[in-house]
């Protein structure tokens, strides 16, 4: 509201011209809907956006979404201009590190390791899920795996039609190993 009674003041009726009156009195017809278009575009996203970013340039890095990047942390060709803007400060969107983790780890190992001391885990690929914020944390693996009293996979392969629920406690111990991951590191040191 403060927006259109800034933009009414400072130009007058010409904003609006591709509104008018409906047949009733709380009905609004669309006379120019590109022109409504474009006013919108401009005036309630482009205006804004502008000024917040001048507003807060000097907390504001221009770095390349994770989706411009391929597994190396390399640009990928034809994304060397896009840039988003990120806070300064380490303000992340993802609300904490288990949304991260679990974001980041699909076709891979997870062992968890309960506060009694039991290891449970398997790969957790397509049907595997975790549940993030705001729900509480847990995991599905779709592929669970026996796992020996010191917290390695025992060797004999997934347990036959077997999946595993668990809700993941303030004192449990939770371990991805990401094989992709892991080979791009493993080239990323020796190159």
């Amino acid at each position: 509201m403060a927006l259109t009674a800034v933009y009414l003041l400072l130009l007058g009726g010409w904003l609006f011209s591709g509104v008018g009156p409906g047949a009733d009195a709380d009905a609004v017809a669309i006379a120019n809907p590109r022109l409504l278009g474009l006013t919108v575009l401009v005036f309630y996203v482009a205006v804004p956006t502008v000024v917040s970013i001048v507003m807060h340039r000097r907390r504001i890095d221009w770095v390349f979404p994770n989706w411009a990047e391929d597994a190396r942390g390399d640009v990928k060709r034809g994304f060397g201009w896009v840039r988003l803007p990120q806070s300064k400060h380490g303000y992340n969107s993802v609300p904490s590190a288990w949304d991260h983790a679990s974001e980041q780890n699909h076709q891979a190992w997870v062992k968890v390791k309960r506060s009694n001391g039991e290891w449970v885990g398997g790969w957790f690929t397509k049907g595997s899920f975790v549940t993030t914020y705001p729900e509480p944390r847990s995991i599905y693996i779709a592929h669970q795996f026996r796992m020996t009293n010191d917290g390695n996979f025992d060797g004999e392969g997934p347990i036959p039609g077997s999946g595993v629920f668990l809700m993941i406690n303030n004192d449990d111990m939770v371990f991805w190993t990401n094989p992709a991951r892991a080979d791009q590191e493993k080239e990323d040191c020796d190159g």
